[in-house]
């Protein structure tokens, strides 16, 4: 019977684990994507198609992470590389100007979504924590000119899932 309950509580982790990283990736993404759009929309419109740099493009974005990634706990930065590996804009404002390179992201998480690798390389995280990077293709027009990042705060999440751990545990 032991055996069994180990086995269930085992399963019932795992399970807790995925659920949980799947729903607040995704609730990242839809953030990310609907960030995006505005985007594009905004460069179709201002004139400032296929410009990151632009002053426009550059407030849009500010405004929007000053008020997102302060108040939510799980996010740890976010940032616009363009096609050439170059950092447009950053909620950190150092990493603006700088070269992310190849090799920043250490390890796919293909139980997070295609488009999800992690990271610790503070060229794009902005310190050492770990981090889930989220990208989403930018395309204000018929080609992709960077790619928005969104960081996933790796110690929130396992804080979260500790918390659900123990209900588990007690149960």
């Amino acid at each position: 019977i032991l055996g069994i309950a180990a086995w269930g509580a085992s399963v019932d982790f795992e399970e807790a684990r995925v659920s949980l990283l799947r729903s607040e990736i995704n609730r990242i993404r839809s953030h990310g994507v609907r960030t995006v759009i505005r985007l594009q929309e905004l460069m179709n419109t201002e004139g400032a198609a296929e410009n990151l740099a632009d002053p426009t493009v550059q407030g849009f974005l500010k405004e929007q992470w000053v008020r997102s990634i302060p108040t939510d706990p799980s996010r740890l930065y976010a940032g616009i590389v363009d096609e050439n590996g170059r950092i447009v804009a950053h909620y950190h404002n150092e990493l603006v100007g700088t070269s992310v390179g190849d090799d920043w992201s250490q390890a796919e998480v293909p139980e997070a979504g295609d488009d999800v690798v992690a990271t610790t390389d503070r060229r794009i995280t902005g310190d050492d924590q770990r981090a889930l990077d989220i990208s989403i293709p930018i395309t204000p027009g018929t080609r992709e000119i960077g790619t928005y990042h969104s960081g996933f705060r790796l110690a929130w999440f396992e804080e979260e899932l500790a918390k659900k751990r123990q209900a588990t545990t007690l149960r």
